[in-house]
């Protein structure tokens, strides 16, 4: 986030938060409501780690969405993202999410953390969504957010019913087939190999038998490629996060939209207890976070990935 961007955006969180209590600016680092001046936590204070399973493979995706510019242009948004594979469960996530977790729950040096930490918070096109497949056994869950809530839901895993044809294709140096479905009012198509027998595959897609090398939406705005995939003995960590709570899935889902839609209309000023603004997250970037959760203003239009 650019810092002009960053300081127009603490700035509009403070005056609806000055709206309905006091609140004291305590330089460029720290606002909390009632004037305390104590350090702020970052979002990691709040973390710990709890091991899944060994790791086995991992995958790294492109995930592509065309979309629109402030100015009303075409442009395409490009994050990098991973999956993490075991025999059992996998895990889905934001690249930068991964270098940051992987090193805090190996027990690295502390540098080697916060440079890890500082490369997530300026991530532009960052994938917030962490996603554990089969985990529990038979589910998916989400630990997702939605404008200043962070929140935790699960449902079936591979819950999506797919159509397999007999198209074929080479995908990334794989021998591929085509499959489709419709999942969460957008109708999807998958392209898996047989190469790599795992049920997996990016974001929520999985259930096919083999692993999912690249698949789009219909209207052709989601896309997800695989860019390259490797032997690893990294374990699968799952992270908790104390400040998550547990919604369900459909109203979450609802809200979230609502937010890409609205993002500054749908936080209510009179849920922010504490406001942290960094500068020195490095280069022209800093950061903003609300009740400890970084918001991530969107540089072009937001379009879901689930209509429903």
């Amino acid at each position: 986030m650019k810092i002009n961007k960053l300081l127009s955006t603490a700035v509009m969180l403070l005056i609806g938060v000055t709206a309905h209590s006091q609140v004291e600016v305590v330089g460029v680092g720290t606002t909390r409501k009632g004037g305390s001046d104590a350090p702020m936590p970052l979002p990691e204070s709040t973390k710990s780690y709890t091991r899944l399973a060994p790791g086995k493979y991992e995958g790294v995706y492109e995930y592509s969405v065309n979309t629109s510019g402030k100015d009303g242009n075409p442009v395409t948004d490009h994050y990098t993202t991973i999956l993490q594979i075991s025999d059992d469960c996998a895990k889905f996530g934001d690249y930068a999410a991964y270098l940051t977790d992987s090193l805090a729950a190996s027990g690295a040096d502390g540098d080697a953390i916060t440079e890890a930490q500082m490369r997530e918070y300026r991530t532009e096109f960052y994938f917030v969504p962490e996603i554990l497949l089969n985990n529990p056994d038979g589910q998916t869950t989400v630990k997702d957010v939605s404008g200043i809530t962070t929140a935790i839901y699960t449902e079936p895993f591979a819950g999506m019913e797919w159509s397999l044809t007999d198209e074929t294709d080479s995908i990334s140096g794989y021998l591929c087939a085509k499959a489709t479905s419709r999942y969460a009012g957008r109708d999807w198509e998958a392209w898996y190999t047989d190469e790599i027998p795992s049920p997996f595959g990016p974001w929520k897609l999985s259930g096919l038998p083999g692993l999912i090398i690249k698949a789009n939406d219909s209207e052709g705005i989601h896309s997800f490629t695989l860019i390259s995939f490797r032997p690893t003995e990294i374990p699968v960590m799952k992270t908790n996060d104390s400040r998550a709570i547990k919604v369900d899935r459909n109203k979450f889902i609802a809200q979230r939209n609502k937010f890409a839609n609205t993002p500054m209309g749908s936080i209510d000023p009179a849920s922010i207890t504490e406001i942290s603004v960094r500068k020195d997250i490095g280069g022209d970037f800093g950061a903003v976070w609300v009740n400890g959760v970084q918001v991530r203003m969107p540089s072009n239009k937001l379009i879901p990935l689930e209509l429903e």
